[in-house]
């Protein structure tokens, strides 16, 4: 019987697509590490997580993201909690990171559960990701 829970489904390797973030102003949105970002985000079977984003070769100014630490998955709300023991952005530090999970066949689709203020902006950030070929057999 295979199991069909969210966290089995993530259980594995993903490779980043794309980065958005959206105002919730309705005035538009951006890129912000441009528009080809790279990065991986990994689920343990023993509910460990880590997670690196790095923006698109050639832009300056900006930082990439990592974080790791335990993770749990909410299956009613179809959300899963990042819970980052260690992060180069300190005050996410023993913060959580809760993201709304949606699973396409071999994409995953994690958003802000709800929104957050980057650089005075006020938006909902969307990350795609597609599953490594090695996880995905």
């Amino acid at each position: 019987m295979t199991d069909t829970t969210l966290r089995s489904k993530l259980i594995g390797s993903w490779q980043l697509v794309s980065y958005e973030e959206s105002f919730t102003d309705g005035s538009g949105g951006r890129r912000p590490f441009g528009d080809h970002p790279s990065g991986f985000i990994l689920y343990n079977e023993d509910g460990y997580m880590s997670a690196l984003l790095v923006p698109t070769a050639g832009m300056t100014g900006l930082q990439p993201v990592a974080y790791a630490g335990p993770f749990e998955t909410d299956e009613a709300k179809q959300v899963v909690r990042h819970h980052p023991g260690a992060s180069i952005i300190a005050p996410w530090v023993n913060r959580v990171q809760a993201r709304r999970a949606m699973l396409e066949g071999d994409t995953l689709i994690l958003s802000t559960v709800a929104p957050v203020v980057l650089n005075g902006s006020t938006s909902n950030a969307t990350l795609v990701w597609k599953k490594t070929a090695l996880t995905s057999r």
